[in-house]
């Protein structure tokens, strides 16, 4: 239980047009003012990062999208997510 930093990067093997990435927390918004989702447009990749509470038991999902169409492949050593206990 405590404030963690969770940060996620997702690189696509190629443009695509609007390249999002987010997380959450327990499947819903980790907070009422927090934003989940990042879109950083016609790109290759983009980085999303919070400081979010978490509690025992709690779990976060780390997911992409893009509106491009059809299947694009990630960039398997340039896709990353990061949690990380601050208190």
């Amino acid at each position: 239980t405590g404030q963690y930093f969770v940060s996620a990067i997702v690189a696509y093997t190629q443009t695509v047009n609007a390249c999002h990435v987010g997380f959450n927390r327990n499947n819903s918004n980790p907070a009422s003012n927090y934003d989940p989702w990042i879109n950083m447009g016609s790109t290759k990749s983009a980085h999303h990062s919070a400081v979010i509470y978490l509690s025992a038991g709690d779990y976060i999902n780390f997911v992409t999208y893009q509106s491009q169409g059809g299947t694009y492949a990630l960039e398997s050593h340039r896709t990353k997510a990061t949690v990380r206990l601050l208190t």
